[in-house]
């Protein structure tokens, strides 16, 4: 009965997560045609490099805390007085972080002029810093609270959406679209202030335990800064070396690519919670069915979306930028293949089996080698060949973190045959292909090609995993389908009886 319960947690939580991802690509995806339309690919180029600039003093702030607080949390979830005071010692090293990223942020605007351009997006887009440690969103997603996740974020979106299309008209406006940026995440952190008051009283002590968090959350940190290398330092080459325009190109690949996924790795911070409290628990059953179940969502839905974006690259170049983004087709290939491997690599081995289970070293050494090379073969390449070279450095960056990670733990991983985890993705990303290629055979207007490419291919990737009764889809995907079509038939009856 408890893994029922379990399960059935975990698909509630899957689906407001989804949802909550899914208004984070919804509304990028309308807004973003429209603002690289406005701000030009030379303002897209400075916001995208002030941002890049900004992340790496955020991840300062952040520590490596988050995913380590999610862990250590999670665990002790069951005792709220446990929970408020590991709660309350992970906060207080966050905010003691905060002040120190903001310290060397300044310090960075002072000593390097070539900022000075810059400095103004850098100092807007630095608040999120300050919001996004006082919002400490990690005990929502300890507590699996993801109704509330999803909510909240989808109305701060919304007003975000709404305004940018009445105070955003020409290139100069490029300040009030960050501004509004800043507004979407940051008004969502403010409400946790208050809303987190129901699971406990978080408030700032100088008993951090430091000692006893200092080694996970260095290890974390030294983590995610060697991700953010190989991560971010390609756009920030390109701006120095090449010029804001062809960042902006290829940042707008890398902005594509980083929002599809984003979707597919949705689930990750839903069963991260659990995958943790299994391991803590030695609950070898519950593992196993966990790691099954994350395996097949992450590929099965992962797989399709990167086939359908490899396919259509230029058509989804051209709706988010127009003629002049074209060109960038090709970055977004590669980068949509070099997440592919990062699939299996760093989100299934990485984030779902090395961070639960508190080998975070292991995960640390694979994104160190990849970030080295990373940082080289950029220094070397992109003076001489510009963007196509940096993302195939990437490419090649998630293809090291795969191969050392799994090296270490494949004769661990219990899921059960790879013939019927992704077999059935496989010949279903076949069908879209093929699918793709004979409707441009046939002449017809830009937008309806588009439209018949995304629903047929869906459509019979649909019909390939109900033909192969992939797991996932028959238990958790085809329930849903059928109450939204049953919900559907109902509305369309009473519609047409109210007619009558």
């Amino acid at each position: 009965m408890k893994s029922v319960h379990v399960n059935n947690h975990i698909r509630k939580n899957t689906v407001y997560n989804m949802i909550k991802t899914c208004s984070g690509i919804v509304f990028p995806l309308l807004t973003f045609p429209y603002l690289s339309r406005v701000l030009t690919p030379e303002y897209v180029g400075k916001c995208h490099f002030s941002s890049t600039f900004v992340s790496y003093f955020s991840l300062v702030a952040s520590l490596g805390l988050p995913a380590y607080a999610i862990r250590e949390c999670a665990a002790v979830r069951g005792d709220p007085d446990r929970f408020g005071t590991v709660a309350g010692q992970l906060f207080s090293i966050n905010i003691c972080t905060t002040a120190v990223s903001y310290l060397l942020l300044w310090a960075s605007l002072f000593v390097f002029k070539s900022l000075r351009p810059y400095q103004t997006l850098i100092l807007i887009q630095s608040a999120g810093i300050l919001l996004t440690t006082l919002g400490a969103d990690w005990m929502n997603n300890a507590m699996g609270d993801f109704r509330y996740i999803t909510i909240r974020t989808f109305i701060f979106q919304l007003f975000s959406f709404m305004a940018l299309f009445l105070i955003v008209r020409q290139p100069q406006d490029y300040i009030r679209s960050v501004v509004l940026t800043l507004v979407s995440g940051g008004g969502a952190n403010i409400m946790n202030l208050f809303y987190r008051k129901k699971y406990c009283r978080v408030r700032f002590t100088w008993d951090m335990k430091w000692k006893k968090h200092r080694v996970p959350v260095f290890t974390m940190f030294a983590m995610l800064l060697a991700q953010t290398i190989f991560g971010n330092t390609d756009i920030t080459m390109l701006g120095m070396m090449r010029g804001d325009y062809e960042a902006g190109l290829y940042s707008t690949a890398v902005k594509i690519s980083s929002t599809i996924m984003q979707l597919v790795c949705s689930i990750m911070w839903v069963m991260l919670p659990e995958v943790s409290r299994a391991f803590a628990g030695k609950d070898g059953p519950a593992l196993s069915s966990l790691l099954r179940m994350n395996f097949q969502y992450t590929m099965g839905l992962g797989m399709p979306c990167i086939t359908g974006t490899i396919v259509m690259s230029e058509e989804i170049m051209y709706i988010a930028g127009g003629k002049e983004y074209v060109c960038a087709s090709r970055y977004l290939v590669i980068l949509m293949a070099a997440h592919l491997i990062g699939l299996a690599g760093g989100q299934f081995l990485g984030n779902i089996i090395m961070l639960p289970s508190q080998r975070e070293k292991y995960f640390l050494q694979a994104c160190m080698a990849a970030a080295v090379v990373n940082f080289f073969l950029n220094l070397f390449l992109i003076p001489g060949y510009g963007a196509a070279l940096a993302a195939v450095t990437t490419l090649i960056s998630h293809f090291i973190i795969f191969l050392m990670l799994y090296l270490r733990v494949r004769k661990e991983i219990n899921i059960g045959s790879m013939k019927e985890n992704l077999g059935p993705p496989v010949a279903g990303c076949f069908l879209i292909v093929v699918w793709c290629i004979l409707l441009r055979q046939i002449h017809m207007s830009f937008w309806l090609g588009f439209v018949l490419s995304c629903a047929g291919g869906a459509l019979l990737y649909a019909g390939v995993l109900w033909v192969c009764r992939y797991e996932i889809f028959m238990s958790d995907i085809c329930p849903v389908i059928r109450k939204v079509w049953v919900g559907f038939l109902r509305i369309t009856k009473r519609f047409r009886g109210g007619k009558r």
